[in-house]
């Protein structure tokens, strides 16, 4: 998560900068991220203050130019611990859905050995995909600890609820 280049000698897709574009040019573009605090077990301190560097200026932008539909969040385990995240997923629009040990990063989509499932929901329930919508507020009442009917349907009321757990210093992140 930063605005570096991923490839200096070929396309340079700066995909933080193209989220950003997108929620200029989109509205009503919610985005709720969920990180963890500390990258893995015996990762060099160097790499996760290069690491939080990047993630926080990539936040800072997010939060300086769109602070109402953006949120982001790292679940809680206990007073001043987090969780430790080995999975990643990816949910875009209730209808596409990435997870497993895939990385989103050059290496980890490149190079790295990982597993994932990618799944595209066409079965529509009041117009909307049911399954992948079932997935993410489950996931997220995981993440969050929460009853999976206290997990708002709609992204906008979502993101303002995990903003103001933040700001409300919730346990649970």
């Amino acid at each position: 998560m930063d605005d570096l280049a991923i490839d200096a000698s070929g396309e340079n897709l700066r995909l933080w900068q193209r989220l950003l574009n997108r929620m200029t040019s989109r509205k009503g573009l919610q985005v709720l991220l969920c990180v963890p605090t500390r990258l893995g077990l015996g990762t060099p301190q160097k790499l996760q203050d290069v690491r939080d560097h990047c993630l926080l200026n990539a936040i800072t932008t997010l939060r300086t130019s769109h602070a109402n539909r953006f949120a982001v969040f790292c679940p809680g385990v206990g007073a001043g611990r987090s969780l430790h995240i080995n999975s990643t997923s990816v949910i875009i629009d209730d209808a596409y859905c990435l997870t497993g040990t895939t990385h989103l990063t050059r290496r980890g989509l490149s190079w790295d050995s990982s597993l994932a499932a990618a799944v595209f929901d066409q079965q529509l329930t009041d117009g909307r995909p049911r399954d992948i919508l079932n997935f993410r507020q489950q996931l997220l009442a995981d993440r969050l600890g929460l009853p999976i009917t206290r997990v708002p349907n709609d992204p906008a009321e979502l993101v303002q609820a995990v903003r103001a757990l933040d700001l409300r210093g919730s346990n649970k992140l």
